[in-house]
């Protein structure tokens, strides 16, 4: 068997299909076969969106065959999520005006410390693959799950009722998909959120709210074809008697998803078995306690104090949960609301927005037999065929 490496005389570029506001060539240099370096050029950002005072998050996918290697600028943060054979890096910039303007973004992208290689080497990602790269005004990042789903989470600035948030979530739009307040379902989608743009307090899509004849709120009474809900506190109850369970009132499968068993804080009988809560309190405090340093033990949620019933998340920065009326306009309790869009299958790239993807090049390992008349010539995920010569 003989084995010889294809491999370009300089490197390749291939330019990215983006949506007008980020452009990007991938250029390629296969010099160290098996250690090929994939690094962006012609990196084009858009004008910051009209009301924002910068970009705060570049989120990027790619197969998980690729690493990818950088050096954060000042203001900067990184997390990562990797499951189903996609990788997801997401950047979050904490002062948008000072570092993420249109160049800050361009000069990271096209920085000399950052780039892609092989996770290992020879393992190249399956043909066909992309890298996708999202830019955004709001702080939004992509966590994937743990069947290889892609959910993206968005915090939007407002202080606003739960009722409209839950309202405004439909309104918002990304890959295609109109959103709604987050449920955080596992510890992992929960640490994901909190460690990637969770700085400010807000709305999740849990509550204990009924409508008067004791239904859940599930989309099932929506006033309109976007599947908006009354704004009316009226409409509703939040009578512990009725109301005397926390549950999700939106979400993809989640919804109506009982998380709590009990209006108020009640460490027997509260927690649902199997099912994932995170309030703060002790209990949560010595259910996890390598994570105790961002739980608040101050109040023992869910209390209910002068009567609370919209689930509120990020309160001075921890990542538990607290209960809240659903008209709080205290930013130190509400600055906002937190928007899930997906899950999308698996391999889903980013679309709209600030966004391009682009296939990614490869170096081809190709082997032939000059003993085999029909000698086939593999290299991943393909084959071709020569004849004797």
């Amino acid at each position: 068997m003989h084995k010889t490496n294809l491999k370009s005389n300089r490197p390749t570029t291939r330019g990215a299909l983006g949506d007008g506001d980020l452009d990007f060539k991938l250029t390629y240099d296969d010099a160290v076969p098996g250690n090929t370096v994939w690094t962006f050029s012609d990196v084009g950002v858009g004008d910051v969106p009209q009301g924002y005072a910068g970009y705060s998050s570049l989120n990027i996918l790619c197969p998980d065959e690729l690493s990818f290697h950088y050096t954060l600028p000042a203001g900067w943060s990184a997390t990562e999520s990797d499951q189903g054979g996609m990788r997801s890096l997401n950047f979050y910039i904490s002062n948008p005006a000072a570092n993420g303007q249109p160049a800050d973004v361009e000069r990271f992208l096209q920085s000399l410390s950052t780039s892609f290689t092989l996770t290992t080497p020879w393992d190249y990602p399956p043909v066909g693959s992309e890298i996708s790269v999202m830019i955004d005004a709001a702080p939004t990042s992509g966590f994937i799950d743990g069947n290889g789903e892609l959910h993206i989470y968005e915090f939007v600035r407002g202080t606003i009722t739960w009722m409209e948030a839950y309202n405004a979530a439909h309104a918002r739009i990304v890959n295609g998909e109109h959103g709604y307040l987050a449920t955080l379902t596992s510890l992992e989608e929960e640490l994901f959120v909190y460690g990637s743009i969770a700085k400010s307090p807000g709305w999740l899509g849990g509550t204990r709210l009924r409508y008067t004849d004791g239904a859940k709120i599930d989309g099932s009474r929506a006033i309109d074809a976007q599947g908006n809900i009354s704004t009316d506190i009226n409409d509703y109850t939040y009578d512990t008697s009725i109301a005397n369970q926390w549950y999700w009132a939106d979400g993809a499968s989640e919804n109506g998803l009982v998380f709590y068993g009990t209006p108020t804080v009640d460490n027997t009988n509260g927690p649902v078995n199997g099912v994932f809560s995170f309030f703060s309190g002790w209990y949560t405090y010595n259910k996890y306690p390598q994570y105790q340093s961002i739980i608040l033990t101050s109040w023992q949620e869910s209390n209910n104090y002068g009567g609370e019933y919209c689930l509120q998340f990020a309160q001075n920065g921890s990542a538990s949960w607290n209960d809240l009326e659903y008209n709080r306009a205290d930013t130190y309790y509400n600055s906002g609301y937190y928007v899930e869009y997906g899950p999308f299958p698996v391999g889903t790239g980013f679309t709209g927005r600030g966004s391009a993807n682009l296939e990614i090049p490869l170096q081809y390992d190709v082997h032939f037999d000059v003993n085999n008349p029909d000698c086939p010539l593999t290299y991943p995920n393909q084959s071709l065929w020569t004849g004797k010569r």
